[in-house]
């Protein structure tokens, strides 16, 4: 297996991510609302605050594991990623989806500061591996699927944008996320509707509303 040199361009924008994450849980709206529906189906909003967290959380997990054993294995990139894990399943009622609201509300379970502790510290964590240049030249992450750490980064950035934005939306405030943030998640939201859907479908949807109203989507 032939691996590029690691490309970390993508970690400043996970972590500015990750930080307006935290800001946005550590609201008091969020607290207030923690046991109450949330504007994603079937999450409460902390199951949904524990969804978002685990953006950072699982980003941690698995660029800190030793996966040095990865040889001869087709590398995935963040579209082919998504393209896997959400094949055809249905986005509510799907034995995955309810897996994963599980495993949202459990993170959440405790409350909200405690969810905020576990995240500064999965943060620290990433940073020092970062700086000391211990991140592995590829990992293997849910599904058996392998993938060069910034491809996973920018999974881990749609991740935390898009939930970071049904957070907001269910307390009512503004998700506030950099442009740049914004820019690479659409590419990456972009990228994954046309594995999905088709590239002329996602050009065609992108740039002829006229001929194609009805818009595809990424998820």
């Amino acid at each position: 297996m032939t691996v590029p040199a690691p490309d970390l361009s993508i970690v400043a924008p996970v972590l500015a991510a990750a930080d307006a994450a935290a800001d946005l849980i550590e609201d008091a709206a969020v607290h207030a609302a923690w046991d109450e529906p949330s504007a994603l189906a079937e999450y409460t909003v902390g199951g949904l605050a524990g969804h978002l967290a685990r953006g950072m959380l699982t980003a941690a997990q698995y660029l800190l594991a030793d996966e040095a054993g990865i040889s001869d294995v087709e590398l995935v990139d963040a579209a082919g990623y998504f393209a896997t894990v959400l094949a055809d399943h249905d986005p509510v009622d799907s034995d995955k989806h309810r897996d994963t609201r599980a495993r949202s509300a459990a993170e959440a379970a405790d409350g909200p500061d405690v969810l905020l502790s576990r995240m500064a510290e999965a943060r620290s964590a990433f940073v020092a591996a970062v700086d000391a240049d211990r991140i592995p030249e590829a990992i293997m992450v849910r599904d058996n699927i392998a993938m060069t750490p910034a491809e996973y980064l920018r999974t881990r950035l749609v991740e935390l944008v898009v939930h970071l934005d049904d957070l907001a939306t269910s307390v009512h405030r503004t998700p506030m996320i950099d442009d740049e943030v914004l820019v690479i998640t659409a590419g990456v939201l972009g990228e994954t509707a046309a594995r999905r859907s088709g590239a002329l479908a996602a050009v065609q949807a992108l740039s002829r509303a006229e001929r194609h109203p009805e818009a595809i989507r990424a998820f």
